[in-house]
């Protein structure tokens, strides 16, 4: 299991993703399965959204999902549905989270930071 901690900052709606492989996804000979997703956030609207995203198939995700134009990993366009803010950083963690249980990326930090913060 891969846990993530994603502060998106000024609206003071931390995040915390859990994303774990489904049993039968180890046990699965092509390593294709499920990855499922627990999101502890007070934003409604990332609670709605995961709630449209229990489970991802790993088959939909790949190292390129993030970057594809918006709209078309499941992750995005759900929270271009439910009016995510533009430049929410949750649905980028939840990517991260998936990716690196999914073994399809490494388990590292990734950060946002204002150096002139004037």
């Amino acid at each position: 299991m891969k846990k993530v901690e994603c502060d998106p900052g000024v609206c003071g709606m931390p995040a915390i993703i859990e994303a774990e492989r489904s049993t039968s996804s180890r046990e699965s000979a092509a390593g294709k399965g499920k990855v499922r997703i627990r999101v502890q956030c007070d934003c409604e609207r990332v609670v709605k959204m995961v709630g449209q995203l229990t489970e991802v198939d790993e088959e939909v995700v790949d190292e390129w999902d993030p970057i594809k134009p918006r709209g078309e990993s499941r992750v995005c366009q759900y929270a271009r549905e439910l009016r995510l803010c533009a430049a929410c950083p949750v649905p980028t963690a939840i990517l991260k989270a998936v990716e690196a249980e999914a073994g399809l990326a490494v388990a590292r930090d990734a950060c946002i930071k204002f150096i002139d913060n004037k």
